[in-house]
């Protein structure tokens, strides 16, 4: 995580089990990410949360993109 990253208020933090849903994981794989240091992670209190920009920047790198130029042939 940046510095921009820290002082950018405008990044949503996560709860794990929101986190988890929109990755389709469990809460406890995500947990075990954290404490792997495989997801960025902020601990307050007794919470651990994730910025949502760190969901979206997984999500992205793991979505395949459709290769435009291929025609789809239906014979």
């Amino acid at each position: 995580m940046t510095r921009k990253d820290i002082h950018d208020h405008s990044d949503r933090l996560l709860t794990l089990k929101e986190a988890a849903e929109r990755l389709g994981l469990s809460s406890w794989t995500l947990r075990r990410w954290c404490l792997q240091a495989r997801i960025e992670s902020v601990k307050l209190g007794g919470r651990r949360l994730i910025p949502e920009s760190t969901i979206a920047r997984m999500i992205e790198k793991s979505t395949q993109r459709a290769d435009c130029c291929t025609e789809l042939r239906l014979d």
